[in-house]
């Protein structure tokens, strides 16, 4: 279960800053099988380790009947260092 139980201990978000803090149970986001993941609440992080700049689809695959696509320029301006 990822659980962080000393949000003190977190600074740059790096793997063992993530395990120091008592996030345990890191899975490849590709191979997590969504019948695993808890279903209770709590504080989850998906963490990316490549040092590359994100690449985007031009269209959302979420949502069936909605829409949820927005605009590179959208996600390029709120994506993080």
């Amino acid at each position: 279960m990822l659980r962080c139980m000393n949000t003190d201990a977190l600074g740059n978000f790096s793997r063992s800053e993530l395990e120091e803090a008592g996030f345990a149970g890191f899975v490849p986001l590709l191979t997590l099988d969504p019948t695993l993941v808890p279903r209770e609440h709590g504080v989850y992080a998906v963490l990316r380790t490549s040092t590359d700049a994100p690449q985007y689809l031009v269209e959302s695959l979420a949502g069936r009947r909605i829409n949820h696509t927005v605009t590179i320029e959208d996600l390029t301006s709120g994506w993080l260092d």
